[in-house]
């Protein structure tokens, strides 16, 4: 069997309500050749029963006993990733409809990139959305590293892209 193009992991913990329009704006994407992997991190609401209906070859649903944190279920997804490529979507965000394609086709051009980041949409408690854009620049490992270290780039777990093998080498 073909490994898909990517894998989208999104841990979830207590999130019945906002998973629909997550998985949704996932399902929608202009690259269809993905797997998603939800990690259901110990919830104690309907996710589980939720996460029971879900009927596509492409997601792969794992539970954790017990609740560990975002990062330790991020951890299990990256290390059950079959594709090249990682994305992330946390369980109360959406992906734009050409989130995974920007990436791939980035990927696919410029074997040196390692990790991507997406510029988003912002929306606030009453509704208001906001652009946050990033600039479209490319760094060396060190000056990423550096930039990242001294908070110069604001990153949300939603908007990285990486290569796997490195992925799962930084944990």
């Amino acid at each position: 069997m073909k490994a898909p193009h990517c894998t989208i992991i999104l841990p979830t913990y207590n999130r019945a309500a906002a998973l629909p329009r997550a998985i949704s704006s996932v399902m929608a994407q202009n690259e269809q050749d993905f797997e998603l992997i939800i990690i259901d991190d110990g919830s104690t609401d309907n996710t589980r029963e939720w996460l029971a209906t879900l009927d596509d070859a492409r997601i792969r649903v794992v539970r954790s006993e017990h609740n560990q944190g975002p990062s330790a279920a991020r951890n299990i997804g990256i290390n059950m990733a079959a594709a090249p490529m990682l994305a992330f979507l946390d369980s109360d965000d959406i992906y734009c409809k050409e989130r995974l394609s920007v990436p791939l086709a980035i990927f696919e051009r410029d074997p040196d990139v390692i990790c991507i980041l997406s510029s988003a949409l912002k929306e606030d408690k009453h509704g208001n959305t906001t652009a946050v854009r990033l600039p479209n620049v490319k760094l060396a490992s060190g000056a990423f590293e550096w930039a990242m270290i001294c908070d110069l780039v604001g990153v949300e777990s939603t908007s990285i892209s990486v290569r796997t093998e490195h992925g799962r080498k930084v944990g």
